[in-house]
């Protein structure tokens, strides 16, 4: 504990005047130049706002340790905290919960209360500070029992104090080297549930090394205001602050959410027109707001159409359900095809539009380094749903199927024109023991048998066809010849080139055409 008095100013004549026009300057300063933006901004689109909007469910802790050694009584420290206090608890939200601890020796024990308990408390805080103390070490145990008892996602340590480290018959937490307080960091590491604990100094005239004593317990911790004049506006940076943290960690915790999709029912009865549908839309989230649209209903089979309502997009506050009908027009019950009739679909409707926040632009104006990252589309099983579609005739579908038919046609006439070619002109075929040769006349596509007889004494046969090929100019001939009992010899007779086969030569002379008269 600090026991030193502060020293009597001596008097400057003259003085009185300076002071005046000091404060009149001072009194003119704000009025010169804008305020800086505060968190208690009500005005649209400001953090206020925003953070009303994110953490208006669910609250934060706050443990406010007072230092009531006499120090603070005699700087007149301690009336200037009591007198603060009822300002900063009516500023917590209803979901918030508080304790004050005051300590000096020893601490009083940290029982998290509304703020509407809050205020009894503060009428059981000492008349005056007489202790003979500052054991922040008793002080921070206190807020941690507390806060252990508790599971808010975020909460604050505010230490309020003049004082540096006193604590002379405590052995826990007589120096910075005592073992108390690795303890209390293991106790700190231990909260369940993942609790955001930081630590907030506020120094009041010498007590501008609390961070010191901050910093040997919470591994988040703030210094406020070192001049220690300004504790109205501490306490709210503090709130502020945690505030803040807690909007964070709701944003962070959505990340991945957005929009359940889920059916009212299963329609029995084919979908005609004008048959409704109904879809359960439902926000994941936990503090962001949703909006979804345009809304429309997915899977309907080409030219179907519904109309939802409602008709524009769809707002949804954190955990939100609300139920959207679709209504199917004529359209559905109409389709193109090649004949007239009724044909029975199956389809898989789905629920379809872009899922964002209002809040998105807020967010990372507001909170560094924060950006809201939700499920873009709306999530859910398909509906499965039969449908009754009318065709009509087309005379786009027919003209498209004959276009196809001919083609098809064309290609199949074309590889047959290629495979059989037509024969054209004469074929000579002459012995060399026979004076005259034989002339064997060409023409249509299919094979031309001729006798060898006058030939060959033994007799034969040949077999004449034009040759697969490229269409236009005269095509080859494939020869197939048998002369008496021996095997089947063959090959393929140019235009105008001699060919020796089965010891007969063969001539093709291309040209003329139409059967022998």
């Amino acid at each position: 504990m600090t026991t030193d008095r502060l020293p009597s100013r001596p008097r400057v004549p003259g003085l009185r005047p300076l002071l005046a026009l000091a404060v009149l300057l001072a009194l003119a300063a704000p009025l010169a130049q804008p305020l800086p933006a505060r968190a208690d901004d009500k005005r649209p689109g400001g953090l206020a706002a925003l953070l009303d909007r994110l953490v208006a469910r669910g609250g934060a802790n706050y443990a406010v340790a007072v230092d009531i050694s006499d120090s603070m009584e005699s700087s007149g420290y301690y009336a200037r905290t009591r007198k603060v206090l009822p300002a900063f608890i009516d500023s917590l939200t209803a979901d918030d919960r508080v304790c004050l601890v005051p300590f000096s020796e020893g601490a009083s024990e940290c029982e998290l209360v509304s703020k509407a308990e809050a205020k009894a408390q503060l009428a059981r805080l000492p008349e005056h500070a007489t202790g003979s103390a500052s054991n922040f070490g008793r002080a921070f145990e206190s807020a941690l029992d507390g806060l252990r008892r508790s599971n808010a996602e975020v909460s604050g340590v505010l230490l309020m104090s003049d004082a540096q480290l006193y604590a002379p018959d405590d052995s826990r937490f007589k120096t910075f080297e005592s073992p108390g307080w690795a303890a209390l960091r293991a106790k700190l590491a231990s909260l369940s549930g993942g609790q955001e604990v930081t630590g907030y100094g506020i120094p009041l005239g010498s007590g501008e090394k609390l961070g010191d004593v901050l910093a040997k317990v919470f591994p988040r911790y703030q210094l406020l205001d070192a001049s220690g004049e300004e504790l109205a506006d501490s306490l709210a940076r503090a709130h502020d602050d945690i505030r803040i943290r807690q909007a964070v960690k709701r944003v962070r915790a959505d990340e991945g959410k957005g929009v359940a999709v889920s059916w009212q029912a299963t329609p029995d009865e084919p979908l005609r027109a004008g048959g409704e549908i109904r879809a359960r839309l439902t926000a994941t989230t936990e503090a962001l707001p949703l909006r979804v649209g345009p809304l429309r209903l997915g899977g309907l089979p080409e030219g179907a159409r519904a109309s939802a309502e409602p008709s524009g997009p769809l707002e949804l506050g954190p955990g939100e359900r609300r139920d959207v009908v679709f209504t199917l027009d004529e359209a559905v019950e109409h389709a193109d095809g090649l004949f007239d009739g009724t044909d029975r679909e199956s389809w898989r409707l789905t629920v379809e539009g872009v899922v964002s926040s209002p809040l998105s632009a807020d967010v990372e104006r507001h909170l560094d380094g924060v950006s809201v990252n939700l499920a873009d589309r709306p999530k859910g099983e398909p509906l499965t749903a039969v449908g009754t579609v009318v065709t009509s005739a087309s005379a786009q579908w027919w003209a498209g199927v004959l276009g196809v038919l001919a083609v098809l046609l064309a290609a199949a006439g074309y590889l047959v024109l290629r495979r059989n070619r037509p024969m054209h002109g004469m074929l000579v075929a002459e012995a060399v023991d026979r004076p005259a040769p034989l002339r064997i006349r060409l023409y249509g596509r299919r094979t031309i048998t001729a006798d060898l007889s006058t030939l060959v004494e033994d007799g034969g046969t040949l077999w004449i066809k034009g040759s697969p090929g490229r269409l236009g100019g005269f095509p080859t001939l494939r020869l197939r010849c048998r002369i008496a009992d021996r095997a089947v010899r063959e090959a393929v007779c140019a235009p105008d080139e001699p060919l020796l086969l089965a010891g007969l030569e063969f001539r093709y002379q291309p040209g003329g055409s139409g059967p022998p008269g």
